[in-house]
Formats: C-alpha cells, structure tokens, sequence
C-alpha cells in the first residue's frame, strides 16, 4: 500500500508540477528537473517497448510457417 502511494504522490507531482510552480516558485527548478527526468524515462521507455514488440513480431513471423 506505501509503494501505492508514493507513486500516487510522484505522479501528482508531475501532473500538477505548473501548478505547484506557480504558487511556491522557490521549487521551480527542482520540479522542472524531475519532469525532465520523468520525460526521458517515458521516453526510453517507449523505445524499450517499441523495440520489445518489434523483436516479438519478427519471432512470431519466423514461426509462422
């Protein structure tokens, strides 16, 4: 239940990092930071995942006879 909610928190966080910007500008560049570097996690992610279901097609395609 804890890992539930630091992740709830965390992506609070990033969905309301404007927001939050806005109304406490001390933590701006901290927050511009972590959405940064959840953007480039999302972003490795989809290519991972975007070459995992590449390979996964090309192996069903070799075993389809």
């Amino acid at each position: 239940m804890l890992v539930i909610l630091c992740a709830a928190i965390l992506i609070a966080i990033y969905v309301f990092a404007p927001q939050i910007a806005r109304a406490v500008p001390q933590v701006d560049p901290y927050l511009s930071s972590y959405v940064s570097g959840v953007d480039q996690l999302r972003l490795w992610l989809d290519r991972n995942v975007q070459d995992l279901l590449i390979w996964l097609d090309s192996l069903a395609a070799q075993s389809t006879p």
